[in-house]
């Protein structure tokens, strides 16, 4: 007889549940369980991002930091298959935000560009937001043009030297 199908959901709550109950007397179990727990849930959930986004966190949270190396190692090639199969799985396009936020800076640049290719509005945003920050952008220019609200084609670049005030505003606001 089948074992029924657990949904992911129930099977992470007992994880959680195993773990908390860890965490109290003694972390270093916890963390090892939890690891444990990740690698069983990407076996037994294959194909979905989430598991690998439970081991990217336990890759930093172990003890051991050779086991912590190779959890997030196979978290990442977990993730990028995911994503190789459906570019556009926003479970593994947020996993690959949260594995944005472990690597150097020009690697982090290639995934945050896939996630503004292929993400939902809300994912996108966040991604050009770390694209803005990576740019290191105090200090510069800022490259805006745009037309006024009484038709002049607006250049900040061409009022170099001059100061200028800018009103962000919306038809709704007071």
């Amino acid at each position: 007889e089948k074992k029924p199908v657990r949904e992911f959901d129930d099977a992470l709550k007992e994880l959680f549940g195993k773990v908390n109950k860890l965490v109290k007397s003694d972390r270093t179990k916890a963390f090892a369980e939890y690891a444990k727990g990740t690698r069983a849930l990407v076996k037994e959930f294959p194909g979905d991002a989430r598991p690998f986004m439970l081991m990217l966190e336990a890759g930093g949270l172990v003890k051991d930091k050779k086991e912590g190396a190779q959890l997030t190692k196979n978290a990442t090639t977990g993730i990028l298959d995911v994503l190789k199969k459906d570019p556009k799985d926003q479970n593994g396009l947020t996993a690959l935000m949260g594995l944005a936020g472990s690597v150097e800076p020009k690697q982090a640049k290639v995934y945050f560009n896939r996630i503004v290719e292929n993400g939902d509005e809300a994912l996108v945003g966040q991604a050009k937001g770390q694209l803005w920050r990576l740019s290191d952008p105090i200090g510069k220019p800022l490259g805006l043009k745009f037309t006024a609200i009484d038709g002049r084609k607006i250049d900040l670049a061409k009022m170099k030297g001059k100061v200028v005030l800018i009103d962000f505003w919306a038809t709704w606001c007071g």
